[in-house]
């Protein structure tokens, strides 16, 4: 008689059950502050991205056994300028309008992006000029929050003083001028479908945590990698020599992408094409170096706003798109939706699968 096989089975890290009367859902406290006499709220009691973390709210689930929570929203439902995924200096004057109440420049990105399709985004300036300065586009989740959009590889942005473009902290002409208070500024990416996008290695390993009686998920953020740092900044020390970095083909770009700029409705150009990948050797998560090249449902492409001391913003994801074709970003909002809670149930189904699995080992 042969010997029966033992599976031996990991123990996964189990979610804590917190008491529902311990917490309050869905609040996020505001304090208010006033720039140039307008009333504008600071959000202190949330957590931020940042160090390698990043949150979103999530609440219990009386359905998963295993899991125990599932992901929710916080009100305003649309897409906006995110409460997590911000400098601390950004604040609101309402969902859609932020400013900046410190000295220098601080950014913000959409709550949601895209990694695929023809989306379109507007941004309406409200106050630009002397000391106070914006930059707009679109950006990856490794892009600094505490540096103006185009510092690094990870951002493609607009300047309001010269109309100049930029990435990797280099501006180069674009717009004959620049954008001043009062205009509209049109942002339209396109993002060809690739096999990496079609084929997803999902893994969001998110765990619920009790922040200010509030419950979020923490899970890695994505971080710089070695060769997009080595972009940004061409020269190595080796001893005491410097060598200049002679070739940056092997980054993966996304083929045919491109974002399109539009000023009060009128074509202005084309800002960027073949936008740098966020797959494959583009990706890492140093937090954990078992994530490399996984994707955690974020990876993509986000509308994001720098501002210089206190300029003021407005994101409107609901612009309607100038052709045929393109959408406005904000119907990306229930797609997003959708595949949260999908991706929800299947780790719940996982999760039981192992649960189940280590009964019968023990």
């Amino acid at each position: 008689m042969t010997k029966k096989q033992r599976i031996i089975v990991e123990p996964r890290l189990k979610p804590i059950k917190y008491k529902l009367n311990d917490l309050t859902f869905n609040k996020i406290a505001k304090t208010k502050v006033t720039i140039d006499g307008e009333e504008f709220y600071s959000l202190e009691d949330n957590p931020l991205n940042k160090r390698g973390y990043k949150y979103k709210p999530c609440k219990p689930n009386k359905l998963f056994k295993s899991t125990l929570y599932s992901t929710t929203e916080i009100a305003s439902f649309n897409i906006r300028p995110s409460y997590f995924d911000k400098s601390q200096g950004i604040v609101f004057k309402d969902d859609l309008i932020v400013s900046n109440k410190e000295n220098g420049w601080r950014s913000i990105r959409s709550n949601i992006g895209v990694s695929k399709g023809d989306w379109y985004v507007e941004f309406n300036i409200i106050k630009t000029g002397d000391n106070d300065h914006v930059r707009i586009g679109f950006a990856r989740k490794e892009a600094s929050l505490e540096a103006p959009i185009g510092f690094d590889g990870y951002g493609y942005g607009l300047r309001d003083v010269t109309g100049q473009k930029i990435t990797l902290s280099r501006p180069k002409s674009f717009m004959d001028k620049g954008f001043a208070s009062g205009d509209t500024i049109g942002f339209r990416i396109v993002l060809p479908e690739t096999e990496e996008t079609r084929e997803i290695n999902l893994i969001r390993d998110q765990i619920p945590i009790k922040y200010k009686n509030s419950l979020y998920y923490e899970q890695f953020e994505y971080t710089k990698t070695e060769k997009m740092s080595q972009l940004l900044n061409p020269v190595k020390i080796f001893g005491e020599k410097l060598t200049k970095l002679e070739t940056f083909e092997d980054l993966p770009t996304i083929p045919g992408s491109k974002i399109i700029v539009y000023k009060n409705g009128k074509e202005m150009g084309t800002m960027f094409e073949n936008l740098y990948s966020f797959n494959s050797k583009n990706l890492e998560q140093s937090s954990n170096p078992n994530f490399k090249h996984t994707n955690d449902g974020s990876l993509g492409y986000y509308p994001m706003i720098s501002i210089f001391n206190n300029a003021i913003v407005e994101m409107n994801a609901s612009a309607t798109p100038p052709v045929p074709g393109c959408k406005p970003i904000n119907e990306r909002y229930d797609e997003f939706v959708v595949e949260e809670y999908f991706w929800d149930l299947m780790d719940e189904v996982e999760s039981c699968y192992l649960d189940d699995l280590e009964k019968i080992d023990q």
